[in-house]
């Protein structure tokens, strides 16, 4: 798929041609890849368990792949 959607804290979602990578590269180390599909503001993470993170309400899922990179980062930001 080559779009991505943004979803902002206000409940606004924009659509963007660039691929995650391409954000990942322009958002700064507060934004943690979690997934293929999932790029997260780490200061919006509440809790991370098991294959998880929350945002409020929300879960998102933490591959295999960035578990390891997702959980050293979130237990080094304090």
């Amino acid at each position: 798929d080559t779009e991505t959607r943004l979803h902002t804290c206000n409940g606004e979602v924009y659509r963007s041609r660039n691929p995650i990578t391409q954000w990942q590269r322009i958002l700064d180390e507060g934004f943690l890849r979690t997934h293929r599909s999932f790029l997260v503001n780490a200061s919006h993470i509440i809790s991370a368990s098991g294959d998880v993170v929350m945002l409020g309400d929300t879960t998102i899922p933490i591959s295999r792949k960035y578990k390891s990179q997702t959980l050293f980062k979130l237990n080094n930001s304090n």
